[in-house]
């Protein structure tokens, strides 16, 4: 059995763009629902396709669950941190670290997607004892080649005092 962590803070650093952006994404998912009771009420119309209706139905609701799901999972992105451990709520998975197998917590650059390494974002990573690790995307901010803003930097340290971890700061100076 995992070993329970109990969280003494939570960190949401992302900024209010995202939240807005998952609104507007939970609206999107709404309306392709709604397209597909449209394509299902007019089947049986005289020279429409059932089966088109059906498949176009289909394929709008499976795109709306995702929308839906990636648009709760946004909302609901945190760090938790207590001097048991670290979870994080990340946007696709939640990761969780015991106390014991936290070695620092690094701020470091991360490069999404196709970004060019020069153009990463300064996100804290949680580096494990054992050679692995995870970033907490929640306490994401600035590009790499911005210093970091100072409520990161503030969250990152009382993270670090929390958890009676050491870690480096990486960024460089534009």
């Amino acid at each position: 059995m995992a070993a329970t962590i109990s969280p003494t803070r939570a960190y949401r650093l992302t900024r209010p763009a995202v939240t807005v952006l998952c609104l507007v994404q939970m609206v999107i998912g709404l309306a392709l629902v709604a397209f597909a009771v449209w394509l299902v009420n007019r089947e049986g119309t005289p020279g429409i396709s059932d089966t088109r209706n059906s498949v176009g139905a289909v394929i709008s609701v499976l795109v709306a669950v995702e929308f839906f799901y990636v648009a709760i999972r946004g909302i609901g992105m945190r760090v938790l941190v207590g001097p048991d451990g670290v979870i994080a709520h990340n946007l696709l998975r939640t990761k969780r670290a015991p106390r014991g197998e936290i070695e620092a917590l690094n701020l470091a650059s991360r490069v999404y997607g196709y970004a060019k390494p020069d153009n990463g974002t300064l996100v804290p990573w949680i580096a494990l004892r054992d050679g692995g690790g995870f970033w907490l995307d929640a306490a994401a901010g600035a590009r790499v080649t911005k210093p970091p803003r100072p409520e990161q930097v503030a969250a990152v340290h009382e993270m670090r005092l929390v958890l009676g971890v050491g870690g480096v700061d990486e960024w460089r100076s534009p």
